[in-house]
């Protein structure tokens, strides 16, 4: 355990956030059990980012992003792309010396979210997702630049609000978004089991209209073959009610393993630096 680490991300998102996302990174490759940290930011007062030295932000088309789609280093699909800008979302692209050197996008309907789950996104909300910046500009305020120029021109179309869903494990990001300003409203996951996702909301997350669903599929049948069957509501209801006793208890085992960890860790630390 890296502790000079873990005491950081504390110091800057507090110990109860940190050690939650040691215990959720291993409930994820363990169990399949996601959460989603909800962020929203306000539009209203936004600070003033200049942007880093040679490098301009502006909005990209779909004949553009095609073209960056053929350069693998960026992550994008053709596919992923015409149907994106078909539901009205938009790009934009932080360029350095003509080179795309990363991206971000927004959606103000409905998005893409993670694992074949998609995103509602209520009104007057604008969601931010899918922002990549090359690995040779990490660090060097893309991020940052992208964020106030976006920021921007989403106040302009009328959207007073920024919508964010972080993976809890994910530091770095959730590092990042409290950076500009982002506050939580809640938390959103799922729990995928046997191929179906079991999706959950905090209250106030399901107050603000925000939605996890997994798009409606087409049930076929052939000559000679069964139709899809539908699992009895009450059955899959009591299955996933024990499933999820045995995931709390796995989740409170693995926390005090972690707790533990942490103990030996931080006893080791401080009597290596004692007098």
């Amino acid at each position: 355990m890296n502790l000079r680490a873990l005491i950081t991300d504390a110091g800057q998102l507090g110990w109860g956030l940190v050690l939650h996302a040691r215990a959720a990174a291993r409930l994820e490759r363990l169990l399949g059990l996601w959460i989603f940290r909800v962020n929203v930011r306000s539009l209203a007062n936004l600070p003033h980012d200049p942007l880093p030295r040679g490098v301009t932000v502006r909005l990209l088309n779909e004949t553009q992003l095609i073209h960056h789609a053929r350069d693998p280093r960026y992550c994008l699909a053709s596919r992923f792309i015409r149907r994106a800008m078909s539901r009205g979302d938009q790009a934009y692209g932080a360029f350095e010396e003509g080179k795309l050197v990363g991206y971000t996008w927004r959606s103000a309907s409905t998005a893409p979210f993670f694992n074949g789950l998609w995103l509602k996104v209520p009104t007057p909300f604008i969601y931010a997702y899918k922002s990549y910046t090359l690995p040779s500009h990490r660090g060097r305020g893309m991020y940052g630049a992208l964020t106030s120029f976006t920021d921007r021109q989403s106040r302009a179309i009328g959207h007073p609000m920024v919508l964010t869903l972080i993976d809890i494990a994910n530091i770095p990001s959730l590092r990042a978004s409290a950076h500009v300003g982002s506050r939580k409203a809640g938390y959103a996951g799922y729990l995928k089991l046997f191929g179906t996702c079991f999706t959950f909301r905090t209250p106030a997350v399901r107050a603000m209209g925000v939605e996890l669903y997994a798009p409606a599929r087409e049930v076929r049948s052939t000559k000679g073959r069964s139709a899809g069957v539908t699992p009895d509501p009450v059955v899959a209801s009591r299955q996933a009610l024990g499933i999820a006793a045995v995931l709390i208890e796995r989740f409170s085992v693995h926390c005090r393993i972690l707790a533990a960890s942490i103990c030996v860790a931080l006893r080791r630390h401080y009597s290596n630096v004692s007098p």
